[in-house]
């Protein structure tokens, strides 16, 4: 985290050592909703927009904070930022187990750090096309979507995560080193070599121009 971070993270969880839950949940709210927010857009199951409000995930997730903090102030093993980003992903897989439970097929996609989400490839192509706007038509939309879900589906799940990472969820590289459990330089590497490697898949459809 950055330095400008240090002093605000210490007042809230000073706040919480004296008993000011209402203090320390609000800072931790002012510092990092809009960033855990953002998580929860690009992470939910695109299946869920009608059904799940993602303001409400994160209410939720500020309960499993409040629940959980003491913990944290005991071990706090890793920077603030990135507990409140684990606690989010516990409440993103609980709401999909409860209302996608009878879609859900491979468990592995659920692990903290993976994919992210169960439908991760077709919502990280709703991303990587979010600003489409040509005049082309709906027939030509859909066939870039679905020509870079297929480039997706070949690139490993780690490069699709460092691209969440670093172009959706605005981490520094830095943060994604810390969010993948690796060293800066290697996670400087991988975000480079996952964009190449999309590249040049996409190079082979006729669709794109450029990734």
């Amino acid at each position: 985290m950055s330095d400008d971070n240090c002093e605000p993270d210490a007042r809230a969880l000073a706040a919480w050592e004296a008993g000011d839950t209402t203090t320390a949940i609000q800072t931790l709210h002012q510092l990092y909703g809009a960033r855990l927010r953002q998580q929860i857009a690009v992470r939910l199951d695109r299946r869920l927009a009608s059904r799940v409000d993602p303001e409400d995930v994160l209410q939720e997730a500020f309960l499993d904070v409040m629940a959980k903090l003491g913990n944290y102030q005991k071990e706090r093993n890793v920077p603030l930022f990135h507990w409140l980003r684990m606690i989010v992903q516990e409440r993103i897989i609980a709401t999909h187990r409860v209302h996608l439970v009878a879609e859900i097929r491979d468990v592995r996609r659920e692990e903290i750090g993976g994919a992210g989400s169960v439908d991760s490839v077709l919502t990280l192509a709703d991303l990587l096309l979010n600003n489409d706007t040509s005049a082309s038509g709906k027939f030509f939309r859909e066939e870039r979507h679905k020509k870079l879900s297929q480039a997706l589906e070949e690139i490993a799940p780690a490069d699709r995560e460092i691209i969440l990472l670093r172009v959706y969820e605005n981490f520094s590289n830095e943060e994604a080193a810390i969010s993948l459990n690796i060293e800066p330089a290697a996670a400087s590497k991988r975000f480079v070599r996952a964009m190449q490697r999309l590249s040049a898949i996409l190079k082979a459809f006729p669709e794109f121009k450029s990734p």
